[in-house]
């Protein structure tokens, strides 16, 4: 009896965060020129992301090179995690991934990357794609704050430019915050 609560707990959430990247999608429409589809993270996107997107890792890993392979093993496990897989076509352009509070009235955003090759066809639109999904699941889960764990400092700017305030803990930025509208 458990596991098919845990099943349909699952289902319920594949649901909603389906229907969450629907409405993106939706008003993505309105400019044609984007072949954008936006899907929860699956075994097609993590194959694609070792063949097409490892090739490029330096070893760095300043910003991004993450291991989409461990962190979809976490939160593919939660139900209610929010990950995604943004594609134009049969290119994987980006990925992302966090999860809401426990009382959902918050969803953290702790994984946001782009697919190095710089010539992909959603080069410069990933953060923002990524934001649109994150806020349509957010807001589907009745959260009023989307968050933004660990901001790149590169992308303080663009972060900014997108609504969010900054939360500092000491001289570092922690975390990224802003209201969702209900």
């Amino acid at each position: 009896m458990a596991t098919y609560r845990r099943e349909a707990e699952f289902q319920r959430y594949a649901q909603i965060r389906g229907d969450a990247y629907a409405t993106v999608r939706r008003a993505l429409q309105r400019d044609p020129s984007i072949p954008v589809v936006l899907k929860s993270i699956e075994s097609r996107a993590l194959r694609k992301w070792r063949v097409t997107w490892i090739p490029y890792f330096t070893g760095a890993r300043d910003e991004g090179e993450w291991n989409w392979d461990l962190i979809s093993a976490e939160y593919l496990r939660q139900p209610a995690a929010f990950h995604l897989a943004i594609w134009s076509g049969t290119v994987l352009c980006g990925m992302a991934a966090g999860r809401p509070s426990v009382s959902h009235r918050r969803l953290t955003v702790h994984w946001v990357e782009g697919c190095p090759d710089p010539a992909h066809p959603l080069k410069g639109q990933i953060l923002s794609l990524a934001l649109a999904a994150a806020t349509a699941y957010a807001h589907a889960l009745g959260s009023t704050t989307l968050r933004l764990s660990d901001p790149a400092p590169a992308l303080i700017e663009d972060y900014l430019s997108a609504g969010f305030g900054l939360v500092y803990l000491g001289r570092a930025v922690r975390y990224c915050e802003r209201r969702i509208r209900s």
